[in-house]
């Protein structure tokens, strides 16, 4: 065998060797500037974002070729977002794996009709397998929903008011109340009091002063308490001004005989016992009168009430001059029988 011979079979050989390999090579799909569309199939996918399917988000969409690298930021869609797909001839169809990731607070869903959504978890990639077929133009739609949270106001206490975030009045009268708030959104909490006074914040916003502040990550529940303050008791007062008087000139009560009935019965025995002679000084018994607070000595409980004492007091000197009288007269009469001396 000469030299030509040798090559020829050499060149034969790695001609076979890349048949078999090739069709292997384009089972996965390549760049289309990679290939040439008139000795391989061919298809287009054209990235489509729907704005109009919920709360728009933000998220990036890519292919398992490397070629699609679509963000979706709320708005007009960027980067690249249209991929012409080729693969060989060999084979008719080829598939592309498109991965949505979504950004944080955003969740990732497939339309298949721009009307129903597939979506992942909060927070997770939405894969979507695409068959190709030559010659096909594909417009997966993906959507990104911005998520929204829930929060919860309500006011407890004594007194009422209103709680605003941002401005807005976000509480209701007589419960609580509900508003959703997109992810990430800054919430500044004020209170306005119509009865009683602003007291304190409760929930998540506990320990806070004036103002409370969150961010909307989470559902959150706030609460306020409005308190109307407790009227005091009145503090009593002593009374003032002089004290009444008796007309006998003591500061109120009765005298030493009417303290008690005990001792006005004594007096009326040391009376009614009385000789002649002693009748001056039952008569000053009689009308010697109780000392007074005027006098230092201490006030006793009859003086709080002058309707107890001084209807009796005429009755005492009426029979004090009774029994002085009698007493004089049998004096008299002793006198008048005992012999000259």
């Amino acid at each position: 065998m000469d030299i030509h011979t040798t090559i020829r079979s050499r060149v034969a050989a790695v001609a076979v060797a890349a048949a078999v390999a090739l069709p292997a090579l384009f089972l996965t799909a390549v760049p289309v500037a990679a290939v040439n569309c008139t000795t391989s199939h061919c298809a287009t996918l054209n990235l489509v974002f729907a704005t109009n399917l919920g709360n728009p988000g933000y998220g990036l969409v890519t292919s398992s070729d490397g070629v699609l690298s679509c963000f979706e930021s709320a708005g007009p869609a960027s980067g690249t977002c249209t991929d012409k797909v080729a693969w060989s001839l060999a084979s008719g169809s080829t598939t592309i794996t498109l991965t949505g990731s979504p950004h944080t607070g955003s969740q990732a869903c497939y339309s298949h009709d721009g009307a129903n959504l597939a979506c992942s978890t909060l927070g997770q990639n939405y894969v979507l397998h695409v068959t190709l077929l030559p010659n096909m133009s594909a417009s997966p739609i993906f959507v990104f929903l911005l998520s929204r949270d829930t929060l919860v106001v309500s006011m407890t206490g004594t007194g009422t008011g209103v709680v605003k975030a941002n401005g807005v009045v976000v509480s209701c009268a007589g419960g609580a109340c509900g508003k959703d708030y997109n992810y990430g959104d800054v919430l500044q909490f004020t209170t306005s009091a119509s009865k009683g006074s602003f007291t304190k914040w409760g929930h998540d916003c506990a320990g806070q002063g004036a103002t409370c502040t969150l961010t909307m990550t989470t559902q959150h529940f706030v609460s306020a308490e409005f308190d109307v303050a407790a009227t005091p008791a009145p503090t009593p007062t002593a009374p003032t001004g002089p004290r009444p008087t008796r007309n006998d000139g003591s500061a109120g009560g009765t005298s030493g005989a009417q303290s008690s009935p005990g001792a006005s019965g004594s007096a009326g025995q040391e009376v009614l016992g009385a000789t002649a002679g002693s009748s001056e000084s039952d008569l000053g018994l009689l009308s010697t009168s109780a000392p007074s607070a005027a006098d230092g000595a201490p006030a006793s409980p009859a003086a709080s009430s002058n309707s107890d004492g001084l209807p009796w007091i005429p009755i005492i000197l009426v029979v004090a001059l009774l029994v002085g009288g009698v007493n004089l007269a049998i004096f008299q009469v002793t006198r008048s029988r005992r012999p000259p001396a």
